[in-house]
């Protein structure tokens, strides 16, 4: 089973890899994507991603924002 979560207040550098790789450490990411302005496709600060939660999911996320 997997989850869907959105993610906002991203810092404009953020790529979807660095997502991927941070997200990681919650479970098994099967997809990380930015948020884009469908009229100017100008990327957002939201993301959404999905994940097949591990044992690590039902603790608290272990990232802080100065990661992202």
């Amino acid at each position: 089973m997997s989850t869907k979560l959105y993610v906002g207040n991203l810092a404009n550098v953020t790529t979807e890899p660095q997502l991927q790789a941070l997200f990681s450490e919650a479970g098994e990411v099967t997809s990380a994507k930015i948020i884009t302005d469908r009229q100017t496709g100008q990327r957002g600060a939201s993301a959404l991603w999905r994940w097949k939660p591990s044992w690590k999911a039902r603790r608290p996320f272990p990232c802080s924002t100065a990661r992202i």
